[in-house]
């Protein structure tokens, strides 16, 4: 055999064991981010669960004499750590807590004193929401009895109606711009969040809750942050039981953490 000959022979090996190589390679690569990705569900959802106890542990410890004996440990609803896509911010966890009539309470970790900052959220009196911080149960107290029932806010234009003449806004507007209803959101969201779930997409509320829960887990499995559609999803979760007008305020919700998760199903498109 002739050295030419010799060395042509060798190429089929080299070949196998450049692609067993290249296989193992990419096996351990696949190993890698799923362990990440495992990883980082267990962060979530430890972040959920922590959230969740840091929020009535607050309340019960703080506001003894008000929320507690209403709002429980299951009331609270959590939110892992988010980080929305192409920055380096992100958002801490968070708790949320449904009082009714559009009102709610919204628990943010912090380092305060009191272990978190609580804001109570309300329909403003000139549209959407407004947040107040609260630190004392005499100033919740006070917002509480208010027969007014207010947020407080008022127009300063010269040129504006006094708000007692102004008509009150039909359902559902300007509590959720671009939205008649949360029914929207099926149309708005159900064809992208069943391409990362690999459904057919969702015809009802509880449809494309499950699948943003699903398409967040896979979004995870990639290494793409699929805290925003999870958020999504539990905000989904909850529209129908509830009625009029804390339905509103949780398709509004939905449809914000939605709308951010559509950054993440693009990136998600460009690794297939």
């Amino acid at each position: 055999m002739s050295a030419s000959t010799y060395e042509l022979a060798r190429l089929p090996k080299l070949r196998d064991a450049a692609e067993t190589f290249l296989d193992a390679l990419a096996a351990e690569e696949k190993q890698r981010r799923q362990a990440e990705a495992e990883a980082d569900q267990a962060r979530q959802h430890s972040e959920i669960r922590s959230a969740e106890y840091s929020a009535a542990r607050l309340v019960r410890e703080h506001f003894a004499d008000t929320l507690a004996p209403v709002i429980t440990a299951e009331d609270w609803k959590g939110s892992p750590v988010i980080y929305p896509a192409g920055t380096a911010e992100r958002a801490q966890p968070s708790a949320t807590a449904y009082l009714g009539c559009g009102t709610f309470l919204h628990w943010r970790d912090s380092t305060t004193r009191m272990g978190g900052r609580l804001h109570l959220v309300r329909p403003c009196d000139l549209g959407g929401f407004c947040e107040t911080e609260i630190k004392y149960q005499v100033e919740l107290a006070g917002i509480l009895v208010d027969p007014a029932g207010g947020c407080g806010c008022r127009i300063e234009s010269e040129t504006d109606e006094p708000p007692a003449s102004r008509p009150a806004p039909a359902a559902g507007e300007e509590r959720m711009p671009g939205l008649t209803g949360p029914e929207d959101l099926i149309g708005r969201y159900a064809k992208e969040v069943a391409f990362v779930a690999e459904e057919a997409p969702a015809t009802t509320l509880d449809e494309i809750a499950a699948q943003a829960e699903t398409a967040a887990d896979n979004l995870t499995a990639v290494g793409i942050d699929g805290g925003d559609l999870y958020a999504g999803a539990v905000y989904l979760a909850d529209v129908d039981a509830v009625e009029e007008p804390d339905r509103p305020v949780l398709a509004r919700l939905a449809d914000k953490h939605l709308s951010n998760g559509l950054d993440a199903i693009d990136e998600y498109r460009l690794q297939l």
